[in-house]
Order: C-alpha cells, then sequence, then structure tokens
C-alpha cells in the first residue's frame, strides 16, 4: 500500500471517530439541558408552592389568634355578668365584683388585640366593630345597675335585671361573636383544604419530575455507554492499525519489536528453540514498476495468503514492510523440517498470478535462524537471519539458506 493510502485510510477513521464523538456530545447535551431545565423548573415550582404554602400557614396561625380572642370575648362578657350578678345577689359586697372589673379590662385587651390582627381584613373588622357596640351596651346595663345599688336604688338595680333588658343584647353580642368564629373556622378549614391539594400538586410534580429525570438518566446513560464502546472500537482499531499492516492483515515491524523479545525470553525459559525466517520476494519490484500499485498490492496480499496457510499454530508471519516478510517459528522442529516450510514457501509463491491470472514470476530468497544456536540476542538474531537471506539471494534467489550454512539450498532438491 503507498504511504499515502495509509494514511489516508488513518485521517478517515480518525474524522469518522471525531464525528461520532461530536454527535455524541451533541446528543449527551440535549438531556443534560432537560435534566437542567427540569431542576430550574422545579426549583421555581417549589419555591412558588412553598412561598403560597407558608402564606397559607401564617394566614391559618393568624386565624387561630383571631378565633382565640374572640372566643375570650364571649367569655369576658359572662365573667362581667358573672360578677354583677354576685354583686347583687350577695347585697352589694365589693369583692364580688372582682371578677366584673377583670372582665372589663381584659375585654378591653381583647378588643385591642382583635383591631390590631384584624387591621386590614375589612370584612372582619366591621363585624368586630359591631359587636364591641353592642358589647359597651351590655357593659353599660352593667354598671348602671351596680351604680344603682350603690345610690341606694337597691329596688331600681333589682327591676332592671328583672327586666332583663340587657339579655336582648347579650343574645345578639353571642350570636355576633359565634357567626364571627364560624366565619374565621371556615376560612381556616378551607386554607387546609388548599395546603393539602398544594401537597398533593407539588408531591405528584415531583413524582413525575423524578420519573421524566429518571427516563433522562437512562437515555443519558446509553449515550454514555455508546460513545464509550465507539472510544473502545476506535482504541482498538488504533491498536490493531498499529500492529498490523493496512494491506495484507499480518502483524507488522512494530508488532514484532514489541513482542520478539517477549518470544525469546519465553523460548529460553522453557528451552525451546525459535526459529526466524527473514524472506525477501524476488522480483516483485519488476512486477510492481511494470503493472503500477495496484497489481503489485495484489501480488503482495495473495503472497502473504500463500505463506501464511502453510503455517501452523506456533507460526506467525510479519510483514516487515515493501516485498520484506519475517516468519517466527515457536517451538521450532529439526532444521530439516524447517527447510521443509521454506522449499514450500519458495515453491507455492511461483503460483501468485498477476490480475489478468497470468504468473507473476515471483518466488522467495529466505534467510534462516535459529534461537539458541545462531544468537540468543534479539538484534544480532535478525541481522544474522537477514545476512542468510542475502547470501541466498546473492546466490541466484529462489533459495533460502541456514545461518551456520554457507552454501545457500535450493528450493528443490
Amino acid at each position: 500500500m503507498p504511504p499515502e493510502n495509509f494514511f489516508a485510510s488513518h485521517s478517515n477513521a480518525h474524522f469518522t471517530f471525531l464525528t461520532k464523538v461530536r454527535k455524541t456530545q451533541y446528543h449527551l447535551l440535549i438531556p443534560f439541558t432537560l435534566c437542567g431545565l427540569l431542576l430550574a423548573g422545579a426549583i421555581f415550582w417549589q419555591v412558588v408552592h412553598g412561598q403560597r404554602l407558608g402564606a397559607l400557614e401564617d394566614r391559618r396561625q393568624h386565624l387561630g389568634r383571631e378565633i382565640r380572642v374572640a372566643r375570650s370575648v364571649v367569655t369576658g362578657i359572662l365573667d362581667a355578668e358573672t360578677g354583677q350578678r354576685g354583686f347583687l345577689l350577695t347585697a352589694g359586697r365589693e369583692q364580688y365584683l372582682e371578677p366584673y372589673n377583670r372582665a372589663r379590662e381584659k375585654l378591653k385587651a381583647d378588643f385591642k388585640e382583635l383591631h390590631q390582627l384584624l387591621a386590614k381584613e375589612t370584612i372582619y373588622a366591621d363585624a368586630t366593630r359591631r359587636i364591641e357596640k353592642n358589647v359597651e351596651i351590655k357593659l353599660k346595663e352593667l354598671d348602671e345597675t351596680i351604680s344603682a345599688w350603690r345610690r341606694g336604688d337597691r329596688a331600681g338595680a333589682l327591676q332592671t335585671v328583672m327586666t332583663d333588658r340587657g339579655r336582648a343584647y347579650m343574645d345578639t353580642v353571642r350570636a355576633q361573636l359565634a357567626a364571627l368564629i364560624d366565619t374565621m373556622s371556615e376560612e381556616r378549614s378551607q386554607i387546609w383544604v388548599e395546603a393539602a391539594q398544594r401537597i398533593h400538586q407539588v408531591r405528584n410534580g415531583l413524582i413525575w419530575m423524578s420519573i421524566f429525570i429518571g427516563a433522562i438518566l437512562v437515555f443519558t446513560y446509553f449515550l454514555v455507554a455508546r460513545a464509550e464502546s465507539q472510544r473502545a472500537a476506535f482504541a482498538a482499531h488504533l491498536e490493531y492499525a498499529a500492529h498490523h499492516d493496512q494491506l495484507t492483515g499480518l502483524p507488522n515491524r512494530h508488532y514484532l519489536k514489541s513482542h520478539f523479545g517477549e518470544l525469546l525470553q519465553q523460548a529460553e525459559t522453557k528451552r525451546e528453540r525459535l526459529a526466524l525466517f527473514y524472506i525477501d520476494l524476488d522480483h516483485f519490484k519488476a512486477v510492481n514498476d511494470k503493472y503500477g500499485h495496484d497489481v503489485g498490492d495484489k501480488v503482495l496480499k495473495d503472497a502473504a495468503v500463500v505463506m501464511r496457510s502453510l503455517l501452523g499454530e506456533t507460526a506467525k508471519l510479519v510483514r516487515l514492510g515493501g516485498d520484506e516478510f519475517a516468519l517466527i517459528y515457536t517451538r521450532a522442529p529439526v532444521d530439516a523440517t524447517l527447510a521443509g516450510l521454506a522449499r514450500d514457501m519458495i515453491q507455492n509463491l511461483r503460483s501468485v498470478t498477476l490480475a489478468d491470472g497470468s504468473p507473476s514470476g515471483i518466488s522467495a530468497s529466505i534467510g534462516v535462524a535459529v534461537f539458541p544456536e545462531n544468537s540468543q540476542n534479539e538484534s544480532d538474531l535478525f541481522h544474522v537471519a537477514d545476512a542468510a537471506m542475502y547470501r541466498a539471494k546473492h546466490a541466484g534467489r529462489a533459495c533460502f539458506t541456514f545461518a551456520n550454512d554457507s552454501i545457500p539450498l535450493p528450493s528443490r532438491l
């Protein structure tokens, strides 16, 4: 493969990967944006409903204080009336007026508090003023009977009590206070209903928001998983491309440099032989120059297929570059078997044809070096195998040479 094709292949793969990455990033932006919008909406939802619930709770407590004071007014009137009756029934004993005097002060304080609580509530404030006016009339009636008794007009005081003139005011006040308290209690009940509805809405909103966010997170997980899968696939592609020849699919020189030392170490540890074939295709340059790179690429691929078809599990064919190959044979057999393999390679390479089916005319010159006999060093073993290959090539090509032989061996015996 020409260098420009090799770099173009990697450039296209890299561009495709970057395109996928950008597309995935764009797709990831959507769920993250949706999550952000949902969270912002949820916060706004919580703030709005929280403020409303807070306002409802403040109003509920405010009404509670209003109802408590209104009930205190009822109790105060009864206490005042009780004190007045006790004064009269005990023939004017002053100590029995204590509940009456205390009730008057309490009523004054209660109405003051009510006016403060109801300052901005027109309906309740108007009703309170009417109640206060009737209470004043009732208290005035009580004051009159006490004053008449103190003046000695006991008959007049008793007459006032007996005619029950103040009862009508008392009934009116009670009815007005009961209506006011009922109205306030009804509003308080409505507050409970509205608060419960809002709490229900908030709960449902949170449930749906959780469902949406959960769905978005699941979608995001699949996007991230797909992105990771793409990244892993591209990393595997780069790893493969870095260690394999793009034309033939064979391991390349970089792979050999990365693994050959390890293979030698294993052979030394296990006390096994390791054979290195240095293979150079004969007459390939002439084919490439005459017919062009496309035909030359086909011949190289077919030659790789032929050589690889002769190998077992313990042998690995490597393309070093151009028309040069290397064969690593772990657990190498005896030299006679290695020689048979070299002959088969040279013979079978003659079957490689051109695109039109005519013979390509290629063969191979092979140099064989064996560990540990010829060398125990990685670079030296390559050097020895390379030198043996050149001896075979100088001897006329289409033959092989072992490192410890000075005379190349022909492909046929």
